[in-house]
């Protein structure tokens, strides 16, 4: 009978008489056991159960690997531990805020679940009772009333009466003024084409998170040195497969880089100056037209590049006071100038035109 020697510490058998080494593969047997009673917790908020430890996450918690009879004293539990984690905060209600923003406000603290003491009045001192993340949210609201200026917040005055709506569409009329302006843009490079409409887009929280953009890019400027007027302009974007409603409809962002793909300056949002070039990535509707959008663009200080399909962000500036990229980059491609933007909210979708 062969002696093996075995060294645990490697799990290595050695055969004594031929010196042959091998590794121990380790097997154990598991008992099969059944899986536990589960259940489903829709509707409690503000846990954060992601990995990532800096998200917040909102929806449904399953509970597993619990006896039926420990899942309702488990639930008991969290929802113990979610009311401990609940604060109170008081705000004051900007002078400036105007109702616009108070109706945002309101439902903005209904949709997050928060309890509300007080008036919703400008001026006014309320209490609000809330996880912190939610807290969080509405006090970053009411800083960005706080630190832009009323002019600047203001909704853009050729915009039509929203009453209580956060969003709108306005069909312009070929005669106006603005029907003039856009279809100029757009005839200039796609000639003889037949405009079906031309539709104003009017989404209240796209608008105040470019205004917040374009306050914090200039404010960046500032502390980098440079000049703090942000460049703007009107370019055209083509949404090809995605239904431009997923944009201009969406309720947390307006153009989502979730729905780009790697282009020839990467991963971007592309915008360009000629429409011939997005009516290249036009999206075709069931009425057998097409359409794409006219969007408002902050392109600041472009860096202009050669394509590089690794580009994730415009590259840093050189001899600023603090480190900072450029805003957008620009490019030519197929006839007409494109810039690209790597950071969402600096783009408000402003037109939407059909056309056959």
């Amino acid at each position: 009978m062969n002696e093996y020697q075995i060294d645990f510490k490697n799990m290595i058998q050695t055969n004594l008489a031929t010196s042959y080494q091998r590794k121990i593969q380790r097997q154990v047997k598991v008992k099969k056991i059944p899986k536990a009673q589960g259940y489903s917790n829709e509707g409690l908020k503000g846990k954060n159960f992601s990995e990532n430890p800096s998200a917040s996450y909102s929806g449904k918690i399953i509970y597993e690997g619990f006896s039926s009879e420990n899942i309702a004293v488990v639930k008991k539990k969290i929802n113990e531990e979610l009311e401990k984690q609940k604060q109170k905060k008081e705000v004051i209600i900007p002078n400036q805020i105007g109702s616009e923003n108070i109706s945002y406000l309101a439902k903005e603290i209904q949709k997050h679940e928060i309890v509300s003491q007080g008036e919703l009045a400008p001026g006014k001192t309320v209490t609000l009772m809330g996880l912190p993340y939610q807290l969080s949210k509405i006090d970053s609201y009411l800083k960005v009333i706080q630190s832009v200026q009323s002019e600047d917040i203001k909704l853009p005055p050729h915009w039509s009466p929203m009453a209580d709506k956060q969003f709108l569409m306005v069909e312009l009329q070929p005669n106006g003024t603005e029907w003039k302006d856009v279809s100029t843009r757009f005839s200039a490079t796609m000639g003889s084409v037949r405009i079906r409409s031309i539709k104003r887009i009017q989404n209240l929280k796209f608008w105040r998170d470019y205004i917040r953009e374009k306050k914090d890019l200039s404010d960046k400027h500032k502390k980098a040195g440079l000049k703090t007027d942000i460049q703007e302009a009107l370019l055209w974007h083509g949404t090809r497969t995605t239904d431009p409603k997923i944009i201009y409809q969406d309720e947390e962002e307006s153009f989502n880089l979730n729905y780009s793909n790697d282009g020839m300056w990467g991963r971007g949002l592309y915008f360009a100056v000629n429409a011939s070039y997005s009516n290249g990535y036009a999206h075709s509707t069931p009425q057998g037209t097409k359409v794409f959008m006219l969007a408002r663009v902050m392109i600041g200080d472009a860096a202009v590049l050669q394509p590089n399909g690794s580009l994730r962000k415009p590259p840093l500036r050189q001899g600023t006071l603090h480190p900072i990229t450029y805003d957008s980059v620009k490019g030519n491609t197929g006839g007409s100038d494109v810039y690209i933007l790597y950071i969402m909210r600096r783009a408000y979708p402003e037109y939407l035109v059909e056309y056959s």
